[in-house]
């Protein structure tokens, strides 16, 4: 594809579907729906493959997939007077994951303080 085609294409055309990365030991993978286009972020907690994640469709969040008029019950809403909702890009969701690593990382660190004071 050639560099004025690519400037025509919308970002979450551009970026990529499916990432995986490590952060604090933990192992991170952001994956978008085939239905509606829109990113999800997961971490995984231990090696029986517990998830931690979220979406991003939800109010306020742009869904690319959808179709008008659809798409406008996730974009404008009134509770956010009427503006367009936000696409969630890739660099959004790395960084939202990295946030729920640091919590995910706090609370063992105090389960696992409990747990050497209970002993």
């Amino acid at each position: 594809m050639g560099r004025e085609a690519m400037a025509k294409l919308n970002e979450w055309e551009k970026e990529p579907d499916h990432k995986e990365f490590k952060y604090k030991g933990y192992d991170c993978e952001i994956n978008r729906t085939e239905e509606v286009g829109i990113l999800c972020g997961y971490v995984i907690i231990d090696q029986n493959n517990k998830l931690f994640g979220f979406d991003c469709g939800h109010a306020g969040d742009y869904v690319p997939g959808m179709y008008p008029p659809y798409a406008m019950i996730f974009i404008n809403s009134d509770d956010l007077g009427g503006r367009a909702g936000k696409y969630r890009n890739i660099q959004f969701v790395t960084d939202e994951i990295k946030k729920l690593v640091d919590q995910v990382a706090e609370y063992e660190t105090a389960k696992g303080n409990e747990a050497s004071h209970e002993a």
